[in-house]
């Protein structure tokens, strides 16, 4: 018996892709099992989500750069702690929870937030605190983004849509328990200046190890640099960033190094160097080291 029939459209193309894509990740699935990498849940419309469906980890390559750096100039990230700011689901404590003392994540954003909660319920040194963090105690406007809540940032305009209220405390005083502070990673779409300047008294007394996003936009006339790189520059820190190259300056060789790495194994050089002046652009991440480190090599 035929209970019903209709015509649906059939993309051979579509079908084929998927078919590779569906297979790519459930190799990677088979390996990250065999790793015994952290199991965590995403958000499946997400940039931070699709990658680690690939990888099982987001910009893991970046997070060993940052114990790397801590090895270097003799900061042992066991006996101190790293904030997470900006802590989204937790792909970036999770990994520091391995290796640091303990690890604060802050998230203003409440869905976000249970998902974080969620993700690192059974790591008992990682301690999740569901508020925005900046210069003073207070509430703030987010806007929300629901098709992609990596992009919430707070409102510095009227928008009377889209937007939610959150707690926002001064990051010294969420922290001002804490003995050791080795790390702190900003991820905040355009409040890490007030969120340093919040956080000078443990900047000051600790030294630790920054990393900040830094958007085109804060570049301005009436600063050195950004409010941010000039801030952390008169703390005594010297920026930093991290460039892949390949071992050749010829650009068509280049290409052809990046259309068959996807079929052989290619090495590149990854190297952390510094950045006297940081020039007008978009960086994922910059890293501040205190000259009190450098000075010892």
């Amino acid at each position: 018996m035929i209970l019903n029939t209709k015509k649906i459209p059939f993309d051979i193309k579509d079908n084929l892709i998927k078919k590779f894509i569906l297979k790519y990740l459930a190799s990677k699935s088979a390996k990250r099992n065999k790793d015994n990498l952290h199991p965590v849940a995403v958000f499946n419309n997400e940039w931070i989500g699709a990658n680690m469906f690939v990888d099982g980890v987001y910009e893991k390559k970046f997070i060993q750069d940052i114990f790397d750096i801590l090895y270097k100039i003799k900061i042992n990230p066991n006996k101190g702690y790293a904030l997470d700011i900006g802590a989204n689901i937790g792909n970036h404590s999770i990994q520091f929870s391995k290796k640091f003392k303990g690890v604060i994540a802050f998230e203003p954003h409440q869905k976000i937030f249970e998902i974080l909660k969620f993700n690192t319920k059974n790591l008992k040194n990682i301690k999740c605190i569901n508020s925005a963090v900046g210069e003073k105690k207070g509430k703030v406007k987010f806007r929300d983004y629901p098709e992609n809540y990596g992009a919430t940032h707070v409102l510095k305009n009227h928008i009377k849509k889209n937007y939610f209220k959150v707690n926002i405390s001064k990051l010294s005083d969420l922290v001002k328990k804490i003995k050791i502070i080795s790390y702190i990673k900003i991820d905040t779409e355009g409040m890490e200046f007030e969120i340093l300047k919040g956080g000078k008294e443990i900047i000051q007394k600790f030294k630790p190890v920054i990393s900040l996003e830094q958007k085109k936009i804060e570049f301005k006339s009436k600063f050195n640099e950004t409010p941010s790189i000039d801030f952390l520059r008169q703390m005594g820190y010297r920026i930093f960033i991290v460039k892949e190259n390949f071992k050749t300056n010829n650009f068509l060789f280049k290409k052809l190094i990046i259309i068959f790495s996807s079929i052989i194994k290619v090495n590149i050089s990854r190297e952390i160097i510094e950045l006297k002046n940081v020039r007008k652009k978009d960086y994922n991440f910059l890293i501040a080291i205190h000259e009190k480190y450098l000075n010892l090599h």
